[in-house]
């Protein structure tokens, strides 16, 4: 699993707070593996995967969570598991920039959960929204090949 914090580019850089566009890559089928726990955090971020979905495996029913999602700042912890290969980006916003990014969303309504990016009442710019795994993955790649010399 590849793991690793880079610098936002230029066009995010106004509303993700530097060094925390977070790239995660599992290249490999994990069939069986244990849940991951999401610890409690502050702020809203900008979440996006790629590849397989992930579930929240907490008491109840198991749920698949959306590919592109907003999460707000996290009171508690819940666990999460991947279904298969996985990789995601998430962007941690500015404090004022939740508003900037996402329209008329109240960050106080998403404390302790998530939302799927399209329900969100005003979603945030297309373009950036595209961009922003079209950038990630080629940052990761890159990461990746000068780690491995």
């Amino acid at each position: 699993m590849t793991y690793v914090a880079v610098e936002p580019d230029s066009e995010l850089r106004p509303f993700v707070e530097t060094e925390t566009l977070w790239l995660q890559e599992n290249p490999c089928q994990l069939t069986g593996a244990p849940p991951t726990r999401i610890v409690p955090g502050g702020g809203v971020e900008l979440v996006i995967c790629y590849g397989a979905p992930f579930e929240q495996v907490d008491s109840g029913p198991t749920r698949t969570m959306p590919m592109a999602l907003v999460s707000g700042q996290r009171l508690s912890r819940f666990s999460v598991r991947a279904t298969g290969q996985t990789g995601m980006v998430i962007a941690r916003c500015y404090p004022w920039a939740a508003r900037a990014l996402l329209g008329t969303i109240v960050p106080k309504e998403l404390v302790d959960r998530y939302t799927a990016l399209d329900e969100v009442k005003t979603p945030p710019e297309k373009a950036a929204r595209e961009r922003l795994p079209t950038c990630a993955r080629a940052r990761l790649a890159e990461t990746v090949r000068t780690r491995s010399r």
